[in-house]
């Protein structure tokens, strides 16, 4: 398979230390000319990226298909994720209206340098929490409750209340009736 040549300038400018800009993965994968993450077609775009030395972050195969992912060298250094300008002013009005002024971190993110991070940290002002980065959308087997549980059903004559307790305790749409 072909590199691509948006694949191979992002490495070259990772290798350089700049930054790449984030991607959905459904774009990603139409880079390879993919519609779908197949078996045969997620070990071609890894072979590639495995001899350019990149990986993404999250990995493409498991993230959500409209997620972004950010490509990334595999010695662990993260690209720069800068604010938007629209952002950057935003973050400098809050601080001056809380009193503060911008530092010099604030005031270099606004200028925008193209320089990778020496460590992999994400920004502070950004708070992440960690279900969410850990949570994977896709249904997998292994997220299907036990199937070795009781059913839970009601008679005939039973009362509606027992019914709608019911349902609500086991957060269940339906209910069979035996």
């Amino acid at each position: 398979m072909e590199i691509p040549f948006r694949i191979s300038t992002a490495a070259e400018r990772l290798k350089a230390g700049r930054r790449v800009n984030r991607i959905t993965v459904r774009d990603f994968l139409s880079l390879f000319g993919a519609e779908r993450r197949g078996a045969t077609k997620v070990q071609e775009i890894r072979a590639i990226l495995d001899a350019l030395d990149l990986q993404t972050t999250p990995d493409f195969e498991t993230e959500w298909i409209d997620a972004p992912i950010w490509l990334k060298l595999k010695d662990g250094v993260l690209p720069v994720v800068l604010p938007s300008i629209d952002e950057a002013i935003d973050l400098a009005i809050e601080d001056l209206l809380e009193g503060e002024s911008p530092g010099p971190e604030q005031a270099e993110a606004a200028t925008g340098p193209e320089v990778a991070p020496e460590s992999p940290a994400p920004p502070s002002n950004i708070e992440v929490s960690e279900s969410i980065l850990s949570e994977d959308p896709t249904y997998r087997i292994g997220k299907l409750p036990a199937a070795n549980k009781t059913l839970v059903i009601v008679g005939p004559n039973d009362p509606l209340m027992k019914t709608i307790t019911l349902m609500l305790q086991h957060d269940l749409s339906q209910l069979p009736i035996m």
